[in-house]
């Protein structure tokens, strides 16, 4: 590295890193940095590895996150000022696939696919169901999940349900839809507030962020068989949804549409989902082919795509460790020439996002 480089990570479960000559060391695990102690030691660990390595601040690169909220970014913009250097701000999901590529030690590029609950799009968008084309130096986003729409923003985190409801408003009428979710009983334990609140969500879809986030699928589904309507722990629909989940030999056919990137239909997964369970096809077995159809998925969207040039295709991000999802990505790269790579040394979810700045930063100043 031409020159030290110090990241501050990303936001949940998240650690800090530096780096210097051809090393790039974690700080322990930190936590979340929206609670203050786990912010303060962020700052804390940071300066003992600056110390112990002998860095000086002033001549180093500062990387953050893009979002330009996150807790750690506002601190590594503090020190940016305060130090007076340069700082990079790198995109969360190109740092999830740089940080598998600098554990094998990659040099080429490669395909990713960043599957997660959130992380800060380009287009300010909640991105989290991405497919990469991907070096050090730069990145595309060649696809992604069909975006859907999360009524009354984190509120559709909070009640799973709600997102269910906005993807099954894209091809139910409003009384066909109220009706379904009435015999799921998914009104009297989605919605706190019943047919009521239902009603009033289907209102504030058309002004609602977007996301492409994995993690907002994996809530829908586990709403949908009433597996989970309400988040007290990070992931926990998604951890529940995956604890439910009985195998099978079945997988919907991924229904992926070209616009200006590639899409894979997710709401069609969704209602292929509920046409299983009205037929009273066994709730884990629907959760299964969920799960892996979106793997299988994704992973045909970066198989498509690969040119001679690609070897490798790298599954990163928080959900990575979903094993259904995992499998799903298996299949489609094993029916392919390209070799699948998982984090193992370090973390997929966002606690890895500072070894990926790091290496990013690093070849962006070189």
């Amino acid at each position: 590295m031409r020159k030290p480089v110090i990241a501050f990570g990303a936001m949940l479960q998240s650690a800090g890193a530096v780096g210097f000559d051809d090393k790039a060391i974690l700080t322990q695990y930190i936590g979340d940095v929206d609670e203050y102690y786990c912010f303060r030691d962020l700052e804390r660990y940071l300066k003992l590895l600056i110390e112990n390595y002998k860095l000086d601040v002033s001549s180093s690169l500062i990387v953050s996150d893009m979002h330009p909220r996150y807790p750690s970014t506002l601190l590594a913009e503090e020190w940016a000022k305060k130090y007076n250097t340069q700082i990079y701000r790198i995109q969360h999901h190109w740092s999830h696939i740089a940080s598998v590529m600098a554990e094998y030690r990659l040099q080429e590029e490669v395909l990713g696919i960043a599957v997660d609950g959130a992380g800060y799009g380009l287009d300010r968008r909640v991105w989290g169901g991405e497919v990469l084309r991907a070096s050090y130096e730069e990145f595309e986003r060649i696809g992604h999940l069909e975006l859907q729409p999360m009524p009354g923003g984190d509120l559709a985190v909070k009640y799973p349900a709600r997102m269910l409801a906005a993807i099954l408003d894209k091809k139910l009428g409003e009384e066909e839809l109220v009706e379904t979710l009435e015999k799921l009983g998914v009104i009297q334990r989605g919605f706190p507030r019943g047919e009521k609140e239902v009603r009033l969500v289907l209102r504030q879809i058309r002004d609602s962020p977007e996301t492409s986030s994995t993690g907002r699928i994996l809530d829908a589904a586990s709403a949908l068989l009433g597996i989970c309507f309400e988040k007290t722990y990070e992931g926990e629909p998604a951890i529940k949804l995956e604890a439910a989940t009985k195998k099978c030999n079945e997988i919907f056919t991924p229904r992926i549409c070209y616009s200006d990137k590639i899409i894979l239909d997710t709401t069609s997964i969704i209602m292929d989902a509920l046409d299983l369970l009205m037929d009273g096809v066994d709730v884990g077995k629907i959760a299964y082919i969920i799960q892996k159809t979106i793997g299988y998925g994704l992973a045909l969207i970066a198989v498509k795509n690969a040119k001679r040039r690609h070897r490798h295709i790298i599954l990163s991000g928080g959900a990575a460790v979903n094993e259904y999802i995992v499998e799903g990505v298996e299949e489609a790269a094993r029916d392919s020439s390209l070799h699948l790579l998982l984090p193992r040394k370090y973390p997929a979810n966002d606690g890895g996002i500072a070894l990926g700045q790091v290496v990013i930063a690093a070849h962006l100043s070189a």
